[in-house]
């Protein structure tokens, strides 16, 4: 036996427990906020089919027996440990779903004869009540695989509607003996398939006679679990391993982008506590020659905020929307990082007197600051920087604006990839994008501009933004649309694979011979001036190593 395909299987298992128990503890969890009432809600299944008691015991045997099945097929089966395996991911996935229609809306009881589990006492401590969820939880959890079959069988947890877990269960399971059932004799298996479809329809009908779901948790179980199996069973490994390589490095172009705004959030926290406050704003000329006005920094973060929906909106329906998602991910990553750099390094005096909050005491340990500065940053990245959100006033963040940088990368992707799209269309399209794109190019002028009419920030601000967003957007897209650039150092880290790592091995395959005279036409060295930027691995990485395979392939 495989070793690994073993341990794949206990992963799959564990993997199917751990959301079991989370379902178990959102039960236990909103059976303290159910809605109390007499008489559960109109269903269609209630008022055809009459209440019966027993129905519940029925169920539960015939769960056992399909469990019973299910094993031996496991056992018996020259893939068992793969069916197996299987089972535990799909039934994991679907109870997943359960457990976030849990979360997301509470139905009152189905039976009114079905009183629910005494709630917490709302007078106890917080560790207290949380040392009784988890006992409960646990007890919720035992109660699925152990059958009561007493009166306090009728003491339930309420508010596992909208769903069925049990239900579940008995669908996939039909499902993988139908599928994975092996007979030599037609007959037998027409007759095994037939008495487990009869048997399974008997079992739903059974739940609904017991009243302890709706019918609409019947149905919404039946449609996740037979779409979960379907697609499950649909997908190839290739598919899978495609989409894989595809979409992970787009998550970890993502990844690169956050990193640098947290970095940016980090750093802003730290140079807060070592500017110089107490010195008055530095001469400029932007807020010289324009009026100061303050409330101009809503329209500007107002604008920001539409530019960034509209251009998350276009990307969806976009034909090249990975390709852009990516770029624009490691491209405005690179500038948010170079930010982080530019106000540690020399600390301007704020553009604003008086609008800073308080740094911490002097007397501070390690331990509490280093808590603040956590603290501090979470509080920032979740304002996104706005001005307009915040609660708190750091001050630190001049010399590069971070408000310039979003707003120059998204005009700069929707002038070069949404804009072109209108070029091969009707003259009016094309005068309507122009005149929109006009639009754009005076709104954007107008949001930056704003930021020195409200002193947010100094020109110098502004243009040292501008300047490096655009070197860093107009560099990385000239490599990209370099063709013969593009595809020779594609075939030279394609051709050239060794032991050594892979990351090493970019650096070894675009080196320069400095030794070569750069005037000589003639000599056969690499002319790649470009690989002593540091970002050159990451471009190598993300548009030679791992292109995106599609029709457009070839940036015109």
């Amino acid at each position: 036996m495989n070793r690994i395909v073993v341990c794949k299987t206990v992963f799959a298992f564990i993997f199917y427990l751990a959301n079991l128990y989370l379902n178990s503890v959102l039960i236990v969890i909103f059976n303290e906020r159910l809605p109390l009432q007499e008489y559960p809600l109109p269903d269609i299944g209630f008022e055809f089919l009459p209440y019966r008691r027993y129905a519940i015991y029925l169920v539960k045997f015939h769960s056992l027996f399909l469990g019973i099945a299910l094993m031996i097929v496991f056992i018996t089966n020259q893939f068992g440990w793969l069916i197996a395996r299987r089972f535990c991911i799909i039934t994991g996935i679907t109870i997943f779903t359960h457990a976030v229609c849990l979360a997301a809306t509470q139905l009152p009881v189905s039976n009114n004869r079905n009183y629910c589990h005494e709630r917490i006492p709302t007078n106890v401590t917080n560790c207290q009540f949380i040392w009784e969820l988890t006992k409960r939880s646990w007890q919720e959890l035992f109660r699925f695989f152990v059958f009561y079959l007493n009166d306090d069988d009728q003491r339930n947890f309420c508010g596992s509607n909208i769903d069925n877990i049990r239900a579940i269960h008995i669908i996939l399971a039909y499902q993988f003996l139908t599928t994975y059932f092996k007979s030599n004799r037609f007959q037998i298996r027409w007759i095994f398939d037939k008495l487990l479809l009869y048997n399974c329809w008997l079992s739903i009908l059974l739940i609904i006679v017991s009243r302890t779901n709706y019918l609409v948790d019947i149905l919404f179980a039946y449609y996740i679990c037979t779409r979960t199996f379907n697609i499950y069973h649909t997908i190839s490994k290739e598919i899978i391993n495609t989409l894989w390589q595809r979409h992970s490095i787009n998550l970890m172009a993502l990844i690169f982008m956050a990193t640098g705004m947290l970095l940016n959030s980090l750093m802003l926290s730290l140079t807060h506590e070592r500017v110089p406050i107490q010195m008055k704003p530095l001469p400029d000329v932007g807020f010289d020659l324009l009026p100061r006005i303050d409330d101009l920094i809503v329209f500007c973060e107002l604008y920001i905020t539409i530019q960034n929906l509209s251009f998350l909106i276009v990307l969806f329906f976009h034909l090249d929307r990975e390709r852009i998602f990516r770029r624009f991910t490691i491209i405005t990553g690179l500038a948010y990082m170079v930010r982080s750099l530019f106000f540690p390094s020399t600390t301007l005096p704020p553009s604003i007197c008086n609008s800073c909050s308080p740094k911490f005491s002097s007397n501070i340990t390690i331990g509490e600051f280093s808590m603040a500065i956590i603290d501090r940053m979470v509080e920032f990245s979740q304002t996104f920087g706005f001005v307009t959100q915040r609660k708190i006033s750091l001050c630190g963040d001049q010399i590069f604006s971070g408000h310039t940088i979003i707003i120059i990368m998204v005009h700069l992707f929707i002038d070069t990839y949404y804009y072109p799209v209108a070029l091969n269309t009707y003259y009016g399209v094309k005068c309507g994008y122009f005149l929109m794109k006009t639009i754009h190019w005076l709104l954007s002028t107008v949001a930056i501009t704003s930021l020195i009419i409200s002193h947010q920030h100094y020109t110098i601000d502004i243009i040292a933004s501008v300047y490096v967003c655009t070197q860093i957007f107009w560099t990385y897209h000239s490599l990209c649309m370099e063709k013969e650039f593009f595809q020779k150092l594609k075939t030279t880290t394609t051709t050239r694979r060794s032991h050594v790592s892979r990351f090493k091995n970019i650096i070894l395959d675009h080196t320069f011979n400095v030794d070569s005279d750069v005037n000589n036409d003639n000599n056969n060295s690499s002319k790649n001036f470009i690989k002593y930027f540091w970002w050159w691995p990451l471009f190598v990485h993300f548009e030679i190593e791992n292109q995106l395979p599609s029709s457009l392939m070839d940036d015109e």
